[in-house]
């Protein structure tokens, strides 16, 4: 496969003689998250500082907590002090030039300190990034590992704010209601209004039993699942 597709090269740029191929710069927010990532693998506190907007906020929706861009270069040091620390910030998603979804990790052999001791651990959660006009980072949310669907909900909400009132931004509002529908306490009825008639759903798993073939017959899986479970949540 490498040597056709390197033949396949080699003769379409012995047959294409114009101007090199111009394509897009990456979007601001993609570059931003690329040195985001670069300073949380090997961090230098001031520049991670200044990647951070005055204004900076970050929402902890596990914990309930929010706080500000001194408290965050903080945490970042005191992970930094741990044996063996590290903190990965891995780009999913980005939409327009300001917001994006990220996996972030940390890890650490153990930590101690004055008033406890902890033993190696590590954490994964998903991240709603956004940036301002300079590039700096100026907001983040935090979501846990488990809660990835919240996670696109609000990447989605968030593209659909930022938006003039047109046909653009009633899209984004119709995705973030798709990808709520699963999320939570069940109602068939509402997959009814929020998937379209032809929506078709692929079960690879080994008999398939949630494939369904347009959104009421998806609506009528979700129907019986409640018949048998009544508190079935997604």
């Amino acid at each position: 496969l490498v040597a056709l597709l390197t033949g396949c090269t080699a003769r379409a740029e012995e047959s294409y003689s114009g101007p090199a191929p111009r394509f897009p710069a990456p979007p601001r927010v993609a570059t931003t998250a690329e040195e985001l990532a670069a300073m949380k693998a090997a961090p230098d506190f001031a520049a991670f500082r200044a990647l951070m907007s005055e204004d900076y906020e970050e929402i902890d929706h596990p914990t309930g907590v929010s706080y500000g861009r001194d408290a965050n270069v903080a945490a970042l040091e005191r992970l930094m002090r741990s044996r063996d620390a590290s903190c990965q910030l891995e780009l999913l998603a980005t939409l327009g030039d300001a917001l994006m979804l990220s996996r972030r990790r940390v890890h650490a052999r153990a930590t101690g300190g004055g008033r406890f001791d902890v033993g190696e651990y590590e954490q994964e959660a998903y991240t709603v990034g956004e940036v301002d006009s300079r590039g700096r980072v100026c907001r983040h949310e935090v979501f846990g590992v488990d809660r990835l669907g919240d996670a696109l909900v609000r990447f989605y909400e968030r593209w659909a704010e930022q938006l003039p009132d047109g046909a653009e931004r009633t899209r984004a509002v119709g995705i973030a209601r798709a990808l709520a529908a699963p999320n939570g306490p069940i109602d068939p009825d509402f997959f009814r209004i929020v998937y379209d008639p032809s929506f078709q759903c692929i079960d690879h798993r080994v008999f398939g039993t949630w494939s369904a073939g347009s959104a009421e017959e998806m609506a009528r899986h979700y129907s019986l699942q409640l018949d048998l479970a009544p508190d079935f949540a997604g």
